[in-house]
């Protein structure tokens, strides 16, 4: 039975803090589009370039494998997810477990670090692993969860190639999954290589060279947790200087054109220039669409220049900007 054993310390417990709050602002910040689709490839260009750094090169089906890991779904991965994931990353159909033996070495292959499972061990062993995580999924935070998945994984190297791979992608599958994917803006692999050689360190320490299903991750946790809060933080100050660009762009004026709107963003125009703003949940009951819907609707308004966003969180609501207010009394005439 595997169980992992380590410790809530002060530095855990911080860097765990420090990620909820970047977190808090990452997902609830209204940014238009154009911010949001820039935090985005941003976060795409971080991400393939720690991927190279890490791996040493490019890896051909590491974009394919992030991607579905991407896939919306709320429940713990399981074998088959493992095994999908496996074969999106290195194009063998039916991925199989490793069948040899194998010793890990470091980069420059002179000292022996680890020796692996035996691979008689592997299927009991992941096994063991996705059951801890089931049992485990709705009472653990998810850079926990999202960590010791990783580094077990490295540990038990189950596949024949492609485990370190493997691992990054699998803990940000779980991460995704918990509500923790930061939409888009930050990355597993951007965060660690980040901190390359606290990595490396940190990944040895959970470990005396050979395997163990009782490890103590505690140092290995305190590095994860640090190393994720760190590049949050970062593109939470990204995500708050967009967001004050565009209130800045908001109150600017806007070159007069022709407006194509919806009649229901037309409702919404009346609706804040009689009432003063309105909140996503007015709009969605007063046009009666759905959250997503009504989010689009926003962003082309703010597109346009003619709303602009107050507030952050549940006190977000929507206001009109000049030019809002022409059109408002303009169509109202």
């Amino acid at each position: 039975m595997f169980r992992p054993s380590y410790r809530y310390t002060a530095a855990l417990l911080d860097s765990l803090l420090a990620l909820e709050a970047a977190r808090s602002v990452i997902d609830v910040l209204p940014l238009p589009r154009a911010a949001q689709a820039e935090l985005r490839d941003h976060g795409r260009r971080t991400q393939q370039a720690a991927i190279v750094a890490l791996n040493g090169g490019e890896y051909p089906g590491y974009a394919a494998a992030c991607a579905l890991a991407a896939q919306k779904s709320e429940v713990p991965p399981d074998e088959l997810t493992l095994s999908e994931l496996h074969t999106a990353l290195t194009g063998e159909s039916g991925s199989v477990l490793r069948a040899t033996d194998m010793l890990v070495y470091d980069q420059d292959h002179r000292e022996l670090i680890y020796v692996t499972p035996e691979p008689a061990d592997i299927l009991g062993l992941v096994s063991d692993l996705l059951d801890w995580l089931d049992q485990a999924w709705d009472g653990l935070p998810a850079v926990i969860l999202a960590g010791i998945l990783q580094q077990e994984i490295e540990l038990i190297q189950p596949y024949p190639s492609g485990n370190a791979e493997m691992a990054r992608i699998a803990a940000g599958l779980v991460l995704q999954r918990k509500g923790y994917g930061l939409s888009g803006y930050v990355s597993v692999e951007d965060a660690l290589a980040a901190r390359a050689e606290s990595f490396d360190a940190a990944s040895r320490s959970t470990h005396a060279g050979v395997y163990s299903a009782q490890p103590d991750l505690t140092r290995w946790l305190e590095f994860y947790a640090a190393a994720l809060a760190s590049a949050a933080g970062v593109v939470r100050d990204l995500a708050v200087s967009g967001f004050r660009n565009a209130q800045k762009a908001a109150d600017q004026p806007v070159a007069q054109g022709p407006l194509i709107l919806r009649e229901r963003q037309r409702q919404a125009l009346a609706h804040m220039a009689a009432h003063g703003a309105i909140r996503s949940g007015e709009y969605q009951a007063l046009a009666k669409i759905v959250p997503d819907t009504a989010r689009r609707d926003f962003d082309d308004l703010l597109d346009k220049g003619l709303i602009a966003v107050r507030g952050v969180g549940r006190g977000t609501h929507y206001v009109l900007t000049e030019r809002g207010d022409a059109e408002a009394r303009r169509r109202h005439a």
